[in-house]
């Protein structure tokens, strides 16, 4: 596979529509990466590393895509994907800091920025939460089975602090609504997503 730097991306006319979704730019290298495969999603709600290694023991050779900050600290990252495209640089340091073996997690936003192994562009719809994005970006690259783990979708606590998602509402943003209404559009992508925890497990279904 040829993978395009977002740095040496054109700007470009060539639109595409693939999986229900469609964007700007020639994006079809990434539409395959992870054919017939399984992707567990990690995100930052409490539990993520039991639900994470819950997932990982029933999945074989599984797609590992980060979402923020917890990729600094994940055993292993194949993706790594952020609404938030300015705090990777911080992000990857801390990673790069500790012993582990090489990798290449590729980074993957909807913002243009020369660090980038994919800017997204004009996604649409482009789901609002990193958390949301990551479940779609897989769905799009061809993941045939998503898990999400400490994706909640709802203002449970974060696996970092006793604190709670803050005054972002997650009812009166309407979020939910959003996700729902997309996903009765694409009853294929809803029945390849499951949930560990959360609202996300109670709409989508366990693992």
């Amino acid at each position: 596979m040829t993978v395009r730097n977002a740095a040496s991306m054109p700007v470009s006319s060539t639109d595409w529509t693939h999986r229900g979704f469609s964007g700007h730019q020639d994006m079809t290298d990434w539409f395959d990466v992870m054919a017939n495969r399984t992707a567990i999603v990690c995100g930052n709600g409490a539990g993520v590393w039991d639900e994470y290694s819950r997932a990982c023991s029933t999945v074989l050779n599984p797609v590992v895509v980060a979402v923020n900050d917890i990729g600094m600290y994940l055993p292993k990252v194949d993706h790594w994907v952020s609404l938030h495209a300015d705090a990777f640089p911080s992000w990857r340091s801390v990673r790069d800091m500790q012993e582990r073996a090489p990798e290449q997690a590729r980074l993957h936003s909807g913002t243009p920025r020369g660090f980038l192994d994919a800017w997204w562009d004009r996604l649409t719809p482009q789901f609002p939460l990193s958390g949301y994005f990551a479940m779609q970006l897989c769905w799009i690259m061809g993941a045939e089975r998503i898990i999400l783990c400490g994706c909640p979708g709802d203002a449970s606590p974060l696996w970092y602090g006793p604190r709670t998602r803050g005054p972002f509402d997650y009812g009166s943003n309407n979020l939910q609504g959003m996700v729902v209404q997309e996903m009765e559009k694409r009853p294929e992508f809803k029945r390849a997503v499951c949930s560990m925890s959360g609202w996300t497990q109670s709409y989508f279904g366990g693992l």
